[in-house]
């Protein structure tokens, strides 16, 4: 039985299934969905050239002599992953992998669907939203100098029910030069861009969402153009909290349990900017992770690096902050954005009926 993307978009037993070779999924896939590969990367190259040097009839006994094997640990996987759902298998477009699996998986007794238009159809749903966006609500920004606790608040705010867009979290990039480090390797844009659609979709009632003030570019991910211009028109905010106190929390987030590995890290993001610095503040830096003193460091960072160019930032939205809150007391910071959010909210609320585009308009 076939579904639509639509349809399945409404079933909350759903479990997707992409059946596309690792490498496939690592491109790009159903935020949420499990890989099941039916070849993998190398399988997957050498059907593709007896394809082209054979034709089709050559590649498809080829992929079945490697599949079969395979099939009974696959079925297995797919009704261990599967749990209590329903399996929804997909690959490119909906065609021959995802259809085989679906067959194999309901010969087992499994209620398998096959999802109509594979990920293509996903990914032009997701670029139609990003296109023209549904949500009707606005961002309620936060900027602050670096360490002032951004990240934290977010978090918090998340955490006690509050609708966030945690741009970082969603890109594992800090959105800085250091804003790797610590964290795992990035997204592809294609993942990027879906994880945000579902975010926004999962939030699409919500009058007002929090969102840090970022720029365009994050890491290797650039976000997508109507959130930054959200961004310039939404309500802005301004978190403060003093140096020394910002120094502990960047320690706190940039420094992982091995201290030479930090250094390391350290050492190569501050290679793409030292010729920027001024060559005493560039050595003292050095000198200080030499020493493994990262608190110096980061001092010298925010005070020669990161401070003078949030002070440019904040002289563009001067005229524009609803209000300046002391982030020294996070949990004082988040009430205080609690408060303003549900003040927002009181007096305008989404309209009735917004929130993501039907899949049915771009398939």
């Amino acid at each position: 039985m076939d579904i639509s993307l639509h349809d399945v978009r409404q079933r909350p037993d759903a479990v997707y299934i992409d059946v596309r070779s690792p490498g496939e999924f690592a491109e790009g896939h159903i935020p949420g969905a499990h890989n099941v590969p039916l070849l993998d990367n190398d399988e997957r190259a050498q059907v593709g050239t007896v394809y082209k040097h054979q034709g089709p009839s050559a590649a498809k006994r080829l992929g079945l002599a490697l599949v079969a094997p395979k099939l009974p640990e696959l079925i297995d996987r797919i009704r261990t992953l599967t749990g209590e759902g329903t399996p929804v298998i997909y690959c490119w477009r909906g065609g021959l992998r995802s259809k085989f699996v679906t067959m194999m998986a309901q010969f087992m007794d499994i209620p398998a669907l096959r999802l109509i238009g594979g990920y293509k159809a996903y990914r032009r749903h997701v670029l139609a939203f990003h296109e023209s966006p549904t949500w009707n609500g606005r961002f309620i920004v936060l900027h602050g100098n670096t360490g002032v606790g951004k990240t934290a608040i977010l978090q918090r705010l998340a955490a006690d029910g509050y609708p966030v867009l945690d741009l970082e979290a969603l890109a594992s990039h800090r959105g800085s030069v250091f804003g790797h480090i610590g964290l795992g390797s990035q997204p592809s844009q294609p993942l990027f861009e879906a994880s945000l659609f579902e975010t926004v979709d999962r939030l699409r009632d919500k009058p007002s969402l929090f969102l840090e003030a970022e720029s365009r570019r994050i890491g290797s991910l650039l976000v997508p153009k109507w959130i930054m211009e959200r961004k310039e028109t939404g309500i802005h905010v301004w978190l403060t909290a003093e140096l020394e106190t910002r120094v502990q929390r960047i320690v706190a987030e940039y420094t992982p349990l091995d201290p030479e590995t930090v250094r390391v890290q350290w050492r190569e993001a501050l290679a793409s900017i030292e010729k920027r610095l001024e060559r005493t503040v560039r050595a003292a830096i050095q000198d200080a992770l030499d020493r493994y003193d990262f608190a110096t460091a980061a001092r010298l960072l925010l005070v020669h690096w990161y401070d003078p160019r949030y002070r440019h930032a904040r002289e563009r939205y001067v005229e524009q902050f609803e209000a300046t809150i002391d982030a020294e007391d996070l949990d004082a910071a988040v009430d205080a954005l609690k408060r303003l959010y549900d003040r927002l909210a009181a007096t305008e609320p989404v309209a009735a009926g917004t929130g993501a585009a039907d899949p049915r308009a771009s398939e």
